[in-house]
């Protein structure tokens, strides 16, 4: 079965399975100093990376606001996202009572984050559990170690999660998810 890309144009696709084409990847990565990892994989790699790196963007991103549509594949496009920069002219008075992203597009940080996960994962399966999972110590005769349960690497590297953190939670290894208890 031939894999196919198929990018979430705003609309809310109902089989959507990617943030980013791959000409918008290669387009992103160009202009990268690391981009050379991403230029030198093939078709195939480029689609599983994306729709890999989308998957995992909506696995570990509570994203602000809410689907547009209820039958749409990805978590994304969404309203009631707010923005984190002002159109111009505007003042810190209005964007502070609710300026928010447009609903029927996907976002420029969201298509980049998408690259720069999905190169990512080309040089490392970020998503796999470590070898030292659920020990607390490790012993071979005299030598003793303690693994750091809280010392895991993130699923999202650092510069995907500053693209993506002011659109949403991020989960992160050995921090404490916090939720909010409405009552009704």
């Amino acid at each position: 079965m031939a894999l196919t890309l198929i990018v979430e144009t705003g609309s809310g696709l109902v089989d959507a399975n990617s943030y980013e084409s791959v000409e918008g990847a290669d387009a992103f990565h160009e202009t990268s100093l690391y981009g050379s990892v991403w230029m030198s994989m093939v078709l195939q790699e480029k689609m599983q990376a994306l729709i890999s790196a989308t998957r995992i963007l909506d696995e570990q991103v509570d994203w602000a606001g809410w689907a547009t549509t209820l039958t749409q594949a990805l978590r994304y496009p969404r309203s009631g996202v707010p923005s984190r920069e002002a159109l111009p002219g505007m003042s810190d008075a209005v964007i502070s009572y609710g300026y928010y992203l447009a609903n029927n597009v996907i976002p420029t940080w969201l298509k980049n984050a998408t690259a720069e996960l999905a190169q990512s994962l080309k040089v490392a399966d970020r998503s796999a559990d470590l070898e030292t999972i659920n020990y607390s110590q490790i012993s071979v005769g005299s030598i003793s170690l303690t693994i750091d349960k809280t010392d895991r690497p993130n699923v999202l590297p650092d510069r995907v999660i500053a693209m993506v953190q002011p659109y949403g939670a991020v989960q992160q290894s050995g921090s404490i998810n916090l939720v909010r208890l409405v009552r009704g």
